[in-house]
């Protein structure tokens, strides 16, 4: 995701709750304004399949340069260095005092 690349991703576990984040399916219809969200999560192979087909074929290059952008926001914000301070310190300030 820091790196540009459209991320498809299983949609259970680390993906789904901390990884890919706001995500899309491919069957949402993205309104004016709404974010494109930071990659895509699936389940089956068909599910999968619909994804790359949607990505693609179907997207604009400006869809992908939206999700792109978005992700490296979605990453930088979330797993920087000082986010992980950040989220250490609150964490472990719980169980010290």
């Amino acid at each position: 995701m820091a790196a540009g690349l459209i991320t498809v991703a299983h949609d259970s576990g680390g993906p789904q709750l901390d990884i890919i984040g706001p995500a899309r399916s491919v069957c949402d219809d993205q309104q004016p304004g709404e974010s494109p969200g930071v990659g895509f999560l699936a389940r089956t192979a068909e599910e999968y399949a619909g994804i790359f087909e949607h990505v693609l074929l179907r997207m604009s290059p400006t869809q992908l340069d939206e999700i792109r952008t978005n992700a490296r926001k979605w990453v930088q914000g979330k797993f920087s260095e000082s986010r992980f301070e950040q989220d250490w310190l609150t964490n472990i300030r719980d169980f010290l005092l």
